[in-house]
Formats: C-alpha cells, sequence, structure tokens
C-alpha cells in the first residue's frame, strides 16, 4: 500500500508516515503490546483482553471495547438506512513497525510502498482495533441484526480504511514517548464547549432527534444562566469557564434525560415539522421551578454576589433538584402544560405551576436544614450516585406514608410507621434483590408506594413488623441505555427491628411479585 512520508531521519532509518490501511491487512499481523512474550504476536484474544499491559499501554478496558463495538455496528447500519455518513475513527491510529520484518520500498522524497507482514504494534488506538476484531469476529453469529445487515456491516469492515501514523524502526522506549505525548500532554476538549457547539443547531429531520435534544438542552442551560428571574442568573459557566455555581456541560448533561420517552419534555418524533417553537415552554417549567426552590429556601442559596455556590445550588443539589422536578408532572398533564404554554406566550413564569410545585414540595419544609444545611451528610459528596441517592431522600419525605396501619394496630405511633417506611426504603436502595436481578441489564428502586404495616409483633429486643407496598423501580435494558422504564411490582416484608428502631438486616425476607410481567 501507498504512504507518505511526513517526517525521516536519514542516519537512524527512521521515518514518520501517513497511510490509508485496510482493516483486513492488519487483521493478521496487528500485535497488541503485553507484558510476556514482548517479541512475539499474541493470537489469544482473551489473553490479550485480561493481561496488564506493562509497557506504555493502557490496560485493556472490557467495558469501554464493547460501547465501540455497539457505535462501530450502530453507526454503520445508520449509513445504511440513510440516517448519517458513518464516520467510525477519523483520528489516526499510531503503529510502529520495523523493516526487518515488513517490506519498505522507498519511491521518492515524499512516498513509498509498504506492507503489513508481521508484528505490527499498535502504540494508539488498541481499543478501537480490538472492537473491531471482536464485531468481525462475532457478526455471523449475532441473533440481533438481521441476515442483511450482517452482510452489510460484515462487508463495510472488509473495505474499512484506519487512517494511520505509522512509526517505522521506532524502539519501544520510543514508542511509549509517542504515547505518552498524545494522551497525556495534549488538552482534552472542554465538555462544555462540545455541547456548545455541537448544541448550536436544529434540524428539522427527525432522525436528527438525538442532536436535537442536546440543541433543546443546551438552549435550557442558557435560557437558566439569562433570565433575570432564575436563580442561576449569570451563575452557570458558559464554555465551562469563568465563574458560577455549576458547569454548562454539567446543566446539559442533567437536563437531557427528560426528553427520554419517559421523561416530561418527551416528543413524538413522528410528527412532522418539528420545531423547537413547539417546545418553548420548556424554559418556563425549568425557570418557575427552580424560582419556587429559592423562594421556599431563600437562606440555603449563597449571599448577593457570592461567585460560590452551596450545597443546594451546586451539582449535587442541582442534579437532584432536577430530577425531582421531573417526578413532580406526568409528561401527558394537558392541564399544568397548558399552564405553562400560556405563561411562555407572555414571556412571564408562570403562577400556576408555581403554586402547584410549592404545594408539593411543603413537606421538605420541615427537612431543609438536614437537606441543604451545611451539616447535610450530601454536603461533601458528589457524582451520579450521590446524586441519585440526594434525589431518593427527597422523594422519600415527599411520598412518606400517611401512617397506613391495619385496624389490628391503628395505635401505633407515626413516627414508628416513619422510621419502618425510612429503614426499609434505604434497604431496596442499597441491597440487591434475588427476584428483581434477572429482569433486565440492571434496575434502581426509585422508591416504593402505598405503603402499608399489616402487622406489628413486640419482642424481647425489639419488634418484628410485615408491611406490603409497591416497588417502583427502573429497568435498564443495556449499556447503552441511560434511562431505562420504570415498573411497579407488588411487594411484602418480613422484618426485624431493635429497641433502638434499627433494622436488622439479616432478618429482612422481601418478596417482590413480578408474575404479571414475567413467567
Amino acid at each position: 500500500m501507498k504512504a507518505f512520508i511526513q517526517h525521516r531521519d536519514n542516519k537512524g532509518g527512521k521515518m514518520v508516515l501517513q497511510s490509508l490501511v485496510r482493516f483486513m491487512d492488519l487483521k493478521g499481523s496487528v500485535v497488541f503490546t503485553s507484558k510476556t512474550n514482548l517479541n512475539k504476536p499474541i493470537d489469544d484474544k482473551k489473553r490479550i483482553t485480561e493481561e496488564s499491559l506493562s509497557f506504555y499501554q493502557r490496560r485493556i478496558n472490557l467495558t469501554r471495547i464493547s460501547e465501540i463495538e455497539n457505535f462501530i455496528v450502530n453507526s454503520i447500519l445508520d449509513e445504511k438506512d440513510g440516517i448519517i455518513l458513518a464516520t467510525l475513527f477519523p483520528s489516526s491510529m499510531i503503529l510502529a513497525i520495523n523493516e526487518e520484518e515488513n517490506s519498505i520500498r522507498v519511491e521518492g522524497d515524499d512516498v513509498c510502498e509498504i506492507s503489513f507482514d508481521k508484528n505490527v504494534f499498535i502504540v494508539d488506538g488498541q481499543h478501537r482495533m480490538l472492537a473491531m476484531l471482536r464485531v468481525y469476529d462475532k457478526i455471523d453469529r449475532n441473533s440481533q441484526l438481521s441476515g442483511e445487515d450482517k452482510s452489510y456491516v460484515k462487508q463495510y469492515i472488509e473495505n474499512y480504511k484506519f487512517n494511520c501514523t505509522v512509526l517505522l524502526n521506532y524502539d519501544l522506549w520510543e514508542q511509549g514517548q509517542v504515547f505518552i505525548n498524545v494522551n497525556f500532554k495534549q488538552k482534552p476538549v472542554n465538555k462544555s464547549l462540545y455541547y456548545e457547539i455541537f448544541g448550536s443547531e436544529y434540524r428539522e429531520n427527525k432522525s436528527d432527534w438525538k442532536r436535537n435534544k442536546i440543541y433543546l438542552a443546551h438552549c435550557l442551560a442558557k435560557v437558566l444562566n439569562e433570565h433575570p428571574e432564575s436563580p442561576y442568573y449569570k451563575k452557570i459557566k458558559m464554555l465551562g469557564t469563568g465563574v458560577g455555581y455549576i458547569s454548562q456541560a454539567f446543566v446539559v448533561e442533567t437536563l437531557l434525560p427528560h426528553f427520554s420517552l419517559n421523561g416530561i419534555w418527551s416528543i413524538d418524533t413522528n410528527k412532522e415539522n418539528l420545531m423547537p417553537s413547539d417546545y418553548t415552554y420548556f424554559a418556563t417549567e425549568l425557570v418557575s421551578f427552580f424560582h419556587v426552590i429559592f423562594r421556599m429556601f431563600p437562606s440555603y442559596w449563597p449571599e448577593e454576589g457570592a461567585t460560590k455556590g452551596t450545597l443546594i445550588c451546586k451539582t449535587t443539589g442541582f442534579g437532584a433538584l432536577s430530577k425531582l422536578m421531573g417526578s413532580l408532572r406526568d409528561s401527558d398533564d394537558d392541564v399544568l402544560i397548558a399552564l405553562l404554554k400560556e405563561s411562555n406566550s407572555h414571556n412571564e413564569l408562570c403562577k400556576g405551576y408555581m403554586d402547584y410545585v410549592e404545594a408539593k414540595l411543603k413537606p421538605l419544609l420541615n427537612k431543609a436544614k438536614s437537606l441543604f444545611g451545611k451539616d447535610s451528610i450530601f454536603q461533601n459528596n458528589s457524582g451520579k450516585a450521590a446524586v441519585s441517592k440526594y434525589y431518593k431522600q427527597m422523594l422519600s419525605i415527599l411520598q412518606k406514608p400517611n401512617n397506613r396501619v391495619s385496624d389490628e394496630i391503628k395505635d401505633l405511633k407515626e413516627e414508628k410507621v416513619d422510621s419502618i417506611y425510612e429503614a426499609i426504603l434505604d434497604y431496596l436502595w442499597n441491597n440487591e434483590l434475588d427476584d428483581l436481578s434477572c429482569l433486565s441489564h440492571h434496575y434502581e428502586v426509585e422508591d416504593v408506594s402505598d405503603f402499608q404495616i399489616d402487622a406489628y409483633k413486640p419482642t424481647e429486643h425489639g419488634f418484628k413488623v410485615t408491611c406490603r407496598f409497591f416497588t417502583n423501580v427502573s429497568l435498564f435494558l443495556d449499556n447503552e441505555d441511560e434511562n431505562g422504564f420504570m415498573m411497579s411490582f407488588p411487594t411484602k416484608v418480613n422484618a426485624s427491628f431493635d429497641s433502638n428502631n434499627e433494622l436488622n438486616n439479616e432478618s429482612i425476607d422481601v418478596d417482590v411479585d413480578t408474575s404479571k410481567y414475567f413467567e
């Protein structure tokens, strides 16, 4: 194959080449560097995957490879269906070869002919190459694809050419230096800049809906930052820089789930002529909601002029409250949507919606200090897990049972019922349930509803209870499913508590009835 000489060292015999290299030409000769048998090709892909790479390479990451496999197949099929041109790997994969094992014929100052015979080392790009190999090797056994799709994907890969930089006669130390320069000394792209770029244009074609969701979330982040009645007015770090409570990227990523199938801003992409003007009431809802949060809990927000946020308005607080906003109304609540659209047409906040939200959130007032104060258990927590737990804590307060007990134990104190409810809910959040483990790729317990205590029996060291309720669960079908879908399962629990109302985790017996949906 032809390669262009980008740079050469005549004394040392080293060259840097640029070439388009067919996948099929690399398939039989590429080497994944590992800590053993350094001078020999490695044919055992399982061992490649499992072994730590002791030279310059990162460890093989199975999750990342699986994600790239899905990306490859989905991109190729999107091109087949005329949705978008597949752009798999436009950046260079870096290879290293030597003249002793591979043919090199220089044909001038700028061009040479090369062939990859054996021991073609991957300096950078091992995950994409291994993912492509796995897709190709498994394509005939892929039960998720039709015969036509299998044939198309296979032919596409057989004809695919990697954009490659080829290092000729570089030793391992020199290859390692290139790897370090590529992976650690280049500044990564700012995620807020990513959303600024890909959220700057709306596409009317329904096949562009994934991109349009980014566009709408990006617009909402800008409104939240620019609306004078927003508590985040000029306090979002647009492009990820400057002063502010949270970054533009975090706002966009937090709002995106609301556009999912079960989200409050779900959009029917089968409608013709989808235009952003049809959905400007989203911004009215967003600003109105956080205006209520500020109005209800003013003492927990930063003082005017402060450049740093407090728990309620930083990433953990914003993420949890945004999820809470999504749980306060149904996506098809015509009454509230009509109110929001009417207020939006007058360019004002929606009083009817804000009154609705304030009434819903009133139970949080008595718990404000523990939720938002400086001594809150969430004060120093961050990340997706912290956001989820914070949200669930607020949701459990809002959905606290109204002292629902059977007639036989109607004198049981409300505080006791609350402590039993909270302990069982916390157990469901933090422990896997055998009855649910087989339902999907993974699941997450969101909350429980219709909680009732059917039996209460004092014991020598505490008490035993029997409860029943509905467990509300998000089911996720695969690695790519970020939002999941909700299902509710009747649940019965038998559990023992000590005299301090502490649940004995070893005693709890949870029976989740999934028979209505699954055999």
